[in-house]
């Protein structure tokens, strides 16, 4: 009977370790699967009207749903970024410019 809990306790053991290490490796990529998670909630309704228009072709409705997902997320997303570098660019610049100023 004692061999049976210890057995029990030893694979409790070994299967906490294994979920710590689990999660240590997945530990920098918790962000882009949140995102993703997030992503998906949203997205599933459009996903599934698009499935039952091409006649359940799962596939393809997966195809345009993500086509959809980076015209309507991702673009605008690139381009305020983009134009974000750009004024942090002139901001720097500006102060740059203060800067040698003031010490002439």
């Amino acid at each position: 009977m004692r061999f049976n809990g210890l057995t029990k306790g030893f694979f409790i053991l070994i299967l906490a370790l294994v979920t710590w290490a689990f999660f240590d490796v997945l530990s920098p990529y918790f962000s882009a699967i949140l995102w993703a998670a997030i992503l998906t909630i949203i997205f599933n309704p459009v996903k599934n009207k698009l499935r039952t228009a091409l006649g359940d072709r799962n596939g393809l409705a997966s195809l345009l749903t993500l086509g959809i997902i980076c015209l309507i997320v991702f673009i605008p997303l690139m381009v305020i970024l983009s134009s974000l570098a750009v004024e942090l660019n002139m901001v720097y610049t500006s102060c740059n410019r203060t800067t040698r100023s003031s010490r002439k």
